[in-house]
């Protein structure tokens, strides 16, 4: 996990976006700018880059925030239980850094029935690269993936969001 100082975090973030990744705070409802957005790429964390959701995943719910029905790989969002506000509910937060990014529902779409619910301000969107590389492997074969952090070897295959460590004997090919 990251750690980084509450003065670090003041001084790299606007207000709004510290008072809801480091002060639990939401969003005004429909006042994101990712409420609407329909572009195709990943959604990172604004504190730590981490990628957290693809564009594939997300959907339109009229709930007021950005929904997703999946994270971009299991493990890079920690789910609490939140009982604030008189409700029960789960707070999703970023793995890598503990930033509050929304809360997760069970009245999302099929097949996972899963809904995050996410504040804006708590993400940020990267463009997909307009190429892609094939990526050789002996053991798994051809696989068209887009890598989608140069800091780690977490790679977004089609279909599935996978996290694979690529062996030495790998080769990529690049179109």
């Amino acid at each position: 996990m990251v750690k980084k100082t509450d003065q670090y975090y003041k001084k790299i973030l606007s207000d709004i976006q510290y008072q809801v990744t480091r002060c639990s705070a939401t969003e005004t409802p429909f006042s994101g700018k990712y409420c609407a957005h329909n572009e195709k790429g990943i959604y990172h964390c604004i504190c730590c880059d981490s990628p957290l959701f693809s564009s594939k995943e997300k959907f339109l719910s009229s709930c007021g925030w950005p929904s997703f029905s999946a994270a971009i790989l299991d493990d890079s969002i920690n789910i609490l239980q939140d009982h604030s506000h008189g409700m029960n509910r789960e707070e999703a937060r970023c793995t890598s850094c503990d930033a509050h990014l929304g809360h997760r529902f069970a009245d999302g779409p099929p097949p996972a029935g899963i809904r995050y619910c996410i504040n804006s301000v708590s993400i940020a969107f990267k463009h997909s690269p307009k190429k892609q590389s094939a990526i050789f492997n002996p053991i798994l074969g051809y696989k068209d993936y887009i890598i989608i952090s140069r800091y780690k070897n977490y790679l977004l295959s089609k279909d599935n969001a996978i996290n694979i460590i690529l062996l030495m004997t790998s080769v990529y090919i690049t179109e």
